[in-house]
């Protein structure tokens, strides 16, 4: 998760956008999967989602954990299923609409 933030910050660093039209989103925790067998990857997905969440404090941006979603994974434990996308999509949509 350090690598994957620091990565992140430094291409969000490099946006040239007003920042108050970027929105980091922290993607849902992985589940035990056809790829996810090791309890220390969830784990570093949710850590992933607090590194996101205090980096994006640190450069004042908006910030949505959708780990808080609800969002069904498929059967590897990383990519959302069919249903998955679509409470992703309602959770932004959720996030916009109430202008947090």
């Amino acid at each position: 998760p350090e690598a994957a933030c620091k990565k992140m910050d430094h291409f969000l660093t490099s946006l040239t956008l007003d920042q108050k039209k970027i929105l980091l989103i922290a993607p849902p925790p992985m589940k035990f999967g056809q790829w996810v067998q090791d309890q220390e990857l969830i784990d570093d997905s949710i850590t992933l989602a607090k590194a996101y969440q205090a980096l994006s404090e640190r450069l004042g941006i908006r910030f949505a954990d959708a780990g808080k979603w609800n969002i069904p994974l498929a059967y590897d434990g990383v990519h959302m299923t069919q249903e998955g996308h679509r409470a992703f999509a309602e959770g932004v949509i959720e996030y916009l609409h109430k202008g947090e």
